[in-house]
């Protein structure tokens, strides 16, 4: 009977890895209100993330994918391969079909969109807390069935041409590109060039149309 009521008791600590002070106050606002939630931690930027992680001792830390100063995709990968054991739960308005994938295989437990109703969101919590996976395909309604299609496409890039082409479909030049991933021109140009042989595409204004279906109407 104790041990029953130990497991219900039980506090978890969890850490907002998000650069919107809106939605990271939302956040914070609306899980403080559950008696098994206590937030341990926050922070709007990867740097020196991974080590307030750790210090906070979070059981599971709510992370967004895009972040001012790189991609929450490869941080997932450098917070495993630190030791992090806790669970992590990805937060984004991308695309599902593209990303959760790749967020799962990178070490992510789960993956929820900011469309996502708060009570989906706290679900998707609760099941990642308990060593779940959570993946919920959105529904398709209102997606135009070029944008579909392009995501589809889509699937065949690696995770860096994903972050490349994210960037482009938000109108970033190739020095702000090169500045957010920490990666040379000839990089940016390399992979582009790839990116075109996979797409079928010939052209750059071709492929930035492209980026920009997929990734235009994200912030």
């Amino acid at each position: 009977m104790k041990d029953t009521e130990s497991k219900q008791k039980r506090i978890y600590r969890v850490f907002l890895l998000e650069d919107h002070e809106f939605m990271r106050g939302g956040l914070r606002a609306f899980l403080s209100i559950e008696p098994q939630l206590e937030i341990c931690g926050e922070a709007e930027r990867l740097e020196g993330a991974t080590e307030a992680i750790f210090e906070s001792k979070a059981d599971v830390v709510i992370l967004d994918i895009a972040l001012p100063d790189g991609s929450g995709l490869e941080f997932t990968k450098d917070l495993r391969n630190a030791g992090f054991e806790g669970a992590i739960l990805a937060l984004t308005m991308h695309p599902e079909s593209l990303y959760a994938n790749r967020m799962l295989q990178a070490g992510a437990n789960g993956y929820v969109t900011k469309s996502d109703k708060q009570e989906l969101v706290l679900e998707a919590l609760y099941e990642v807390l308990k060593g779940n996976e959570w993946k919920v395909q959105q529904a398709k309604q209102g997606i135009q069935s070029d944008r579909t299609e392009k995501m589809e496409q889509a699937e065949q890039l690696t995770d860096r041409q994903i972050q490349i082409l994210e960037l482009m479909g938000a109108g970033l030049p190739t020095p702000k590109i090169c500045e957010r991933l920490n990666i040379k021109t000839a990089t940016v140009n390399v992979q582009r060039m790839r990116m075109k042989e996979r797409l079928g595409i010939s052209d750059l204004s071709e492929l930035t149309h492209f980026a920009v279906v997929l990734f235009g109407q994200n912030p």
